[in-house]
């Protein structure tokens, strides 16, 4: 995946502003981006963030690029394989995905595949945790 694929296929502002992903991912090992793809075209980015491979843990961001790729089972999907590459490598044991309040879709998205509400996260008191932990292989 190359940035200038994400930014040809980031139609939405919100897509622009999350272009910091790859270019963060190009330069941080700490951060392992994959490409959402339907059809053979790129609609979104899933990744783990904030890596930290000591402890097992890592934050989960996702994002559709364009409101019609949204409501089609695309996130659910994507979210699902990744969790699959968790379990399979096992470099990861907890899995956190951080939200705002007001983001329902992506609360849904996250108790949808097995993430349980955790509370308010340090990184942001606003926002609402839900973890994942990865069963053994």
């Amino acid at each position: 995946m190359r940035p200038e694929q994400v930014r040809a296929a980031a139609a939405d502002a919100v897509a622009v502003g999350s272009m910091r992903w790859i270019d963060r991912a190009e330069a941080e090992s700490s951060i392992l981006y994959f490409g959402v793809y339907r059809n053979s075209h790129l609609v979104g980015q899933i990744l783990l963030h904030d890596l930290a491979l000591a402890e097992r843990e890592a934050l989960i961001a996702y994002h559709l690029f364009t409101d019609s790729e949204r409501r089609l089972g695309t996130g659910t999907e994507a979210l699902r394989l990744l969790q699959l590459y968790l379990i399979s490598t096992q470099r990861v044991r907890t899995a956190t995905i951080i939200t705002s309040k007001d983001n329902t879709a992506s609360q849904r998205l996250a108790t949808r595949c097995g993430f349980t509400f955790r509370g308010s996260p340090r990184e942001d008191p606003e926002g609402l945790a839900y973890q994942w932990r990865v069963p053994p292989n």
